[in-house]
């Protein structure tokens, strides 16, 4: 008899500790939509077979900066062009 009530002690306890935890409320499902269209939009979502696109990183150089390094570094070979291999070395 005490191994009875023990028992159905424990299984009470039990059952009220799992409903203590239940998980939180998901989201609603329009919610949900409403986020994958956004991510749609924004370029986040693969489609088919290729990969999502990689965000672009910002420069901190001018276009004349980088127009003018790029000048530099032909005129000392340093940029590989066709099958001609590279002259100069690069800077550090």
């Amino acid at each position: 008899m005490k191994l009875k009530l023990a028992l159905l002690a424990l299984l009470a306890g039990s059952s009220l500790v799992a409903q203590a935890q239940a998980p939180a409320a998901a989201p609603a499902r329009a919610e949900v939509k409403a986020e994958a269209k956004e991510a749609m939009k924004a370029g986040e979502v693969a489609t088919g077979e290729k990969p999502a696109p990689a965000k672009a990183a910002k420069s901190t150089k001018k276009r004349a900066e980088v127009k003018a390094e790029a000048k530099e570094a032909a005129k000392a070979g340093t940029i590989p062009a066709g099958e001609k291999p590279v002259t100069g070395e690069a800077k550090k």
